[in-house]
């Protein structure tokens, strides 16, 4: 095991959730990246044929909820729809940006609404989401808590 997933498995619970609140903000860096505040893409939804504009101000506002620990932007309803169209295909979005999104989903999901998620997941997807900085990432997280 990496040694900085060693210490992290160490921390304790509080400690955990600052190293995923700074690795969901490098994570929603590259979300911005790839849908800039304001843009307006859209998709198709297989089954009706209706077309739904991405909310691409939705991780930010799930992050801040995220550090506030409450739902004060109507995430969770907001999610809905664009969880089930990437599960059901209809929305594809890069590799990278993806596991931003399910990065900051899953971190809103278990210190909002109280979801009991696997600590390692938020980790790891959010890790996913950088790429070759991954491993830089993770220490410099479990170093600064």
């Amino acid at each position: 095991m990496h040694p900085a997933a060693e210490k992290f498995f160490a921390m304790s619970k509080e400690q955990q959730r600052a190293v995923h609140l700074w690795l969901c903000e490098q994570a929603l860096g590259v979300w911005q990246r790839h849908h800039s505040p304001g843009t307006r893409p859209t998709y198709q939804e297989a089954i009706t044929g209706t077309v739904q504009e991405l909310d691409v101000d939705l991780p930010s506002e799930a992050l801040a909820c995220s550090r506030a620990g409450k739902d004060q932007a109507q995430v969770q309803s907001r999610y809905s729809e664009p969880i089930v169209a990437l599960q059901d295909d209809d929305l594809v979005l890069p590799e990278q940006a993806l596991y931003a999104y399910y990065a900051i989903y899953n971190l809103f999901r278990a210190y909002v609404i109280g979801v009991p998620l696997d600590p390692w997941l938020i980790v790891n997807q959010a890790l996913s989401s950088l790429g070759p900085e991954a491993d830089v990432a993770l220490e410099r997280a479990v170093d600064k808590r």
